[in-house]
């Protein structure tokens, strides 16, 4: 029998073109690559996060605190973003997976994605480089293949040589994959195995926009059902996502719908609040740390914990245990595609994507969960609809936790708390699963957002402390607690909603939706209620029989009932949203800063819309009302 890996290799050749009935026409010994000294860069850690032993092997995560770059073509600093997320399999070889942001000393910034494994000889590893920037005298990076050889320098410094790798177009073709005129197949992620049919209906073909966790949670629920499914990603490996993510008790419930494996691995990696209740505690008006740790006084409201259940973990953790999945169920990603256009014609069996790298794809349906910025948004109702500044900046970082109790107080530090005060507040928690503590702060900003489309930018400890000028003593010590660069989170949102959230055979999903601010630490619940509506409309139309007209019509009429399901709900999370940030920032005309009953009046109005959902309802009530359409009732 022949091997797999000879099948593959023979398959390769003869899709390049390489073998014939004849002599084979290619060259003993490829052309070999030739190499241009890029730069070299040395950068420095924090102490390391260890996660322990995951299902991948031993996985630690080491935030970086800075460092510098230099080369023939570009120097600067490395910003205190990011971090190494490295680990080790059960036969020792280390696999480091380095996100950082480089700041050129011409003020460009360049983001960088490092992969590889080791170790080598003299204890160092091979890591793939990759480049994604914005600005115009550094574009060329996007277009680079690039290697480099990390070293440790110390405990907590690394350094990495990085070279570009240059070559002919031909041999890249035979490495890489076939290229024709109209897209390229890689040849490594094309799906293994085949799919069944029901009767002569092939399965639905789903293309999902976005390796975000909305993304990779709706790919997982078709990929149960049978569905065949394709995740472009326009990052070239997992996206570095945001700091913490909090299902509530209902969308853990709808997870248990959408694919229980995804439960599981929540319910074995996220922690949950060890107290019952929520305390907001008036974080500006103490003058004392004793002042501050008073009940009596500085307590203006508590509310209760248990009906909205939340359990939180770290993102990049769960998509590190999550994404694996995909493969293992027969699912595809592929990366660095950038969507820049589709084709939606009822003519065609297909709807037909486009990528900004010259390459196009097909699929039946197409589902944008590109977030905020989302591209399918634009593409589907037009730039006028695109997320707007919602004039609120987030400031995000993990503190230690002894130095959160010296600051709050054993009681405080050792369970969700919030402070409150004039145009700003701050969420804190321990994350005992990781040995850190983690602040969240959000404040009121009155002038415009001044990056343009790009939301996460670099901030200093001094600025977060002078937007906490006079605070009290307590909250002040916790902020000077953040290292000294970080990165701060502009919000932007959909107040300004779309008219649809679905038309043809397209849709989005999640933040591309309705982002929304993170005042009600439910974004990914109400992403997660629209992945669970999604995969139940969609899976009836595509693994069986449509049950009147074609599957485009079925495809058309199911997303049709999932726009007019979800959209009023999406609008509302928004509103609620915004108003919350007021309130807790006392900027809200209705509620005083220490006016207990007007607070919970409205912190409990929203969250019962929140959690207060029958999720097997709610899928009745779209299945019916899809019925409906299909038998031309509706």
């Amino acid at each position: 029998m022949r091997s797999i890996g000879s099948a593959l290799f023979l398959s390769a050749c003869m899709l390049a073109g390489l073998t014939s009935a004849g002599a084979a026409h290619y060259p003993t010994q490829p052309a070999k690559p030739a190499l241009t000294y890029l730069y070299s860069v040395t950068f420095t850690g924090s102490t390391p996060i260890d996660f322990g032993a995951t299902p991948l092997g031993n996985l630690t995560f080491t935030p970086l605190t800075g460092g510098t770059f230099s080369g023939p073509k570009m120097k600067g600093t490395v910003v205190a973003a990011g971090g190494d997320w490295n680990l080790v399999d059960a036969e020792g070889n280390f696999h480091p997976d380095v996100r950082e942001t480089f700041k050129t000393d011409d003020g460009a910034y360049i983001q960088l994605y490092q992969t590889g494994s080791g170790p080598q000889p003299g204890g160092v590893a091979h890591v793939h480089l990759s480049f994604v920037t914005g600005s115009e005298k550094y574009y060329w990076l996007n277009k680079v293949v690039a290697i480099g050889i990390l070293t440790p320098v110390s405990y907590t410094e690394v350094k990495i040589d990085a070279w570009q790798v240059e070559t002919n177009p031909s041999v890249n073709e035979v490495l890489l994959g076939v290229r024709s005129t109209s897209h390229f197949v890689p040849i490594l992620t094309a799906p293994m195995g085949s799919y069944t049919t029901n009767g002569d209906t092939a399965p639905l073909d789903v293309a999902i926009v976005g390796g975000g966790a909305i993304g990779v949670i709706t790919a997982l629920g078709f990929l149960r059902r049978g569905v065949s499914v394709t995740i472009y990603e326009r990052a070239p490996s997992w996206p570095e996502l945001g700091f913490t993510v909090a299902f509530t008790g209902m969308a853990r419930q709808c997870l248990r719908r959408i694919d229980p494996d995804i439960l599981e691995t929540i319910e074995r990696i996220s922690q949950t609040n060890p107290a019952k209740t929520v305390r907001y505690w008036d974080g500006y008006s103490p003058r004392t740390k004793e002042a501050a740790e008073a009940i009596e006084t500085a307590v203006i409201a508590e509310t209760s914990e248990a009906d909205m259940g939340y359990a939180g973990c770290l993102r990049g953790r769960l998509l590190a245990e999550i994404t694996p999945l995909i493969a293992k169920k027969g699912g595809v990603v592929r990366f660095g595609k950038q969507l820049v256009g589709y084709y939606d014609n009822r003519e065609n069996d297909k709807v037909r994507l486009t990528f900004s790298d010259g390459t196009d794809a097909e699929a039946d349906v197409v589902i944008g969960c590109d977030g905020v910025f989302s591209t399918t948004r634009r593409l589907l109702v037009g730039a006028e609809h695109d997320a707007k500044y919602a004039h609120q900046i987030v400031y995000r970082a993990f503190v230690p936790i002894p130095g959160a109790v010296a600051a709050l107080g054993a009681a405080k530090a050792g369970t969700q708390t919030g402070h409150m005060g004039p145009d700003a507040y701050i969420m804190s928690f321990p994350i005992t699963t990781a040995g850190v503590y983690g602040i969240v702060l959000q404040v009121h900003d009155p002038e415009d957002w001044a990056h343009g489309r790009t939301s996460v930018v670099p901030t200093t400890r001094t600025e977060l402390l002078e937007r906490l000028s006079g605070w009290g003593p307590h909250v002040q010590e916790l902020a000077a607690l953040v290292p000294e660069q970080f990165t701060k989170w502009g919000v932007f949102d959909m107040a300004d909603p779309t008219p649809t959230f679905a038309t043809g055979r397209v849709c989005i999903a999640g933040d591309a939706a309705h982002a929304s601010p993170p005042t009600l630490a439910c974004g990914a619940t109400i992403g997660i209620e629209d992945s669970l509506a999604l995969v139940e409309l969609l899976s009836a139309t595509g693994n069986t029989r449509p049950l009147s007209g074609d599957r485009a019509h079925g495809i058309e009429a199911a997303l049709k009932v999932y726009s007019d399901a979800r959209r009023e709900r999406g609008l509302w999370v928004v509103r609620a949203a915004r108003r919350m940030a007021d309130v807790l920032q006392w900027r809200d005309g209705e509620v005083g800063k220490n006016d207990e009953a007007a607070f919970l009046a409205a912190y409990e109005g929203n969250t019962k819309k929140i959690w207060d959902v029958d999720e097997d309802a709610m899928v009745d009530e779209v299945m019916r009302e899809f019925e409906k359409i299909q038998a031309g009732q509706a």
